[in-house]
């Protein structure tokens, strides 16, 4: 999911970039992402508006499994999910 999180602290431009493995959650992650708040930080004391995303691992085991098997596609579907040529100057 990418975004902008606007200088009221609302979210717009909400975009779902993909769905790893393929599955129903995107509606999900948009309608989550659609309703998200933010304060401004430290760092953006002008409260510019900022790109972002967010991956959401809905359908993934949970990082606390200790089985192998499941810490090994949890990393494969995440890896998958990076926006490796994400700008944030969008």
């Amino acid at each position: 999911m990418s975004y902008v999180v606007e200088k009221n602290g609302a979210t717009s431009h909400v975009k779902l970039e993909r769905v790893v493995p393929d599955g129903p959650f995107g509606k999900v992650a948009v309608n989550v992402v659609s309703v998200l708040r933010y304060a401004a930080a430290a760092q953006n004391p002008g409260k510019d508006p900022v790109a972002t995303y967010v991956v959401m691992p809905f359908n993934v085991p949970g990082a606390e499994s200790a089985n192998p098997a499941d810490r090994d596609l949890r990393a494969r579907v995440l890896d998958a999910c990076k926006l490796t040529d994400f700008n944030s100057a969008r």
